[in-house]
């Protein structure tokens, strides 16, 4: 990755951080959006900006559908990211007929991570 890059993806995660520190969701989104397609930048790096903009658009703006469509490439991205698998659970374990995947993204989160907060608090909620 170039100089310029560099500094590109500098100014954009600062621009994502003070856009959330001031609850500007779409503005968060957008910088995260632009990280994404930012070049020169690994599967890593790029997992965890569409997981980053999955944090918004879950927590923040409450979309569910995106936020899923942002965990699944996250983890396509980089299948080590156990943080979007245990996101990926989390959503799974609202919704009755997912179940199954749900238990099947936490038990993966926890083989990866077996210290993955989140997927052992999704898993204690599926055992209620």
């Amino acid at each position: 990755m170039g100089f310029l890059n560099v500094l590109k993806r500098t100014i954009l995660l600062r621009q994502a951080d003070k856009a959330r520190d001031k609850g500007e969701w779409n503005d968060a989104v957008y910088a995260f959006t632009k990280l994404i397609y930012l070049e020169g930048q690994s599967k890593w790096d790029v997992s965890h900006y569409y997981e980053f903009r999955g944090d918004v658009l879950l927590n923040d703006l409450q979309d569910d559908e995106r936020a899923l469509e942002d965990f699944q490439k996250a983890y396509e991205l980089y299948p080590r990211n156990d943080r979007a698998i245990a996101k990926i659970g989390l959503i799974y374990s609202t919704d009755s007929d997912k179940k199954a995947e749900a238990y099947t993204a936490i038990y993966k989160a926890l083989e990866i991570n077996p210290n993955n907060s989140m997927a052992k608090k999704v898993l204690e909620l599926l055992a209620e």
